[in-house]
């Protein structure tokens, strides 16, 4: 067999398949969907309107050149007006006809095509009309497959130590979040000032982190755990601990008011305003800084 013969025999094949699995589009007149009403007799019909309509064009197009006679003029335009209103009439017939036979269906079946003209719902018949029962059965599960139902699988951490946090590791995530520059929380805390308190007290953010891991305790996050969909506590992966610690980050915030402002007092010079304002300025140039505020606050 010859490639030829090979490449018919392919697209026959792959011809039957098509037609057997999908629906052929049907045939349409200028892209447009064929009425229920529409018989032969009227696309011949509308054909010779057609080629009335084009001769009395191209006439139209000679006599303005040649300056032709307006007999033949007036022939055309008689024949172009005599096959619209044959169409129009065998137009009007067809729907008169088809009505009448939509009518008399109508009781013999209620959910027929009249019902489906009504709704516009008129189509040809499902793929799957002509489809033997076992073809079908194979069809859907291909398809649509059946997953097979998940199998939780449960991990016991409680044998497992917990790594706990080094000096390097939280001296790096606050080097880290030093430089970023982001609004302060409600207690007005910036990332500068818990900068700051680490580095007064490097040991303070370690042992609390520590404390939280060994304990496993969040009281910050604890209401909001009980109402999530996270595990318990003793089925929680060291990722989240780890997460969650530095989440606790926020809570800290509180708890080191006093320190931070005791180490801000220490780096920095308080310097009042009259209008009653606190600001705080480096102590090598408080009393220049603090004489230049309140004089351009007197001016």
């Amino acid at each position: 067999m010859d490639a030829s013969n090979v490449a018919d025999a392919f697209e026959r094949k792959i011809t039957v398949a098509c037609d057997f699995a999908l629906q052929r589009k049907p045939k349409r007149l200028d892209g447009k969907k064929l009425q229920h009403w529409w018989i032969p007799k009227i696309a011949q019909l509308r054909s010779s309107c057609t080629v009335a309509k084009k001769a009395l064009k191209r006439a139209v197009v000679v006599r303005n050149r040649n300056s032709g006679e307006l007999a033949m003029m007036d022939h055309l335009l008689e024949n172009l007006r005599s096959c619209k209103k044959a169409l129009k009439t065998e137009i009007t017939k067809s729907k008169e006809r088809v009505c009448k036979e939509l009518l008399e269906t109508v009781e013999n079946d209620v959910w027929g095509k009249p019902y489906k003209l009504v709704l516009r719902k008129l189509q040809g018949p499902p793929t799957a009309a002509n489809m033997e029962p076992i073809t079908l059965k194979e069809i859907v599960p291909t398809l649509f497959p059946t997953k097979a139902s998940l199998r939780q699988i449960e991990y016991n951490h409680s044998d497992t130590p917990i790594p706990l946090f080094t000096q390097d590791e939280v001296s790096e995530a606050f080097k880290r979040m030093a430089p970023r520059r982001k609004a302060p929380g409600p207690d007005g805390l910036t990332n500068c000032i818990l900068a700051t308190a680490h580095r007064a007290e490097p040991t303070l953010f370690r042992g609390m982190f520590n404390k939280c891991l060994r304990d496993g305790d969040f009281p910050q996050k604890k209401e909001k755990l009980k109402n999530s969909a996270t595990p318990q506590r003793a089925e929680t992966s060291k990722r989240t601990i780890i997460i969650q610690t530095f989440m606790f980050a926020e809570r800290c915030r509180k708890t080191l008011r006093a320190s931070t402002t005791h180490e801000a007092r220490k780096t920095f010079g308080k310097c009042t305003r009259p209008s009653g304002r606190t600001i705080w300025i480096p102590e090598g140039s408080l009393d220049r800084g603090c004489n230049q505020h309140t004089e351009g606050d007197r001016n």
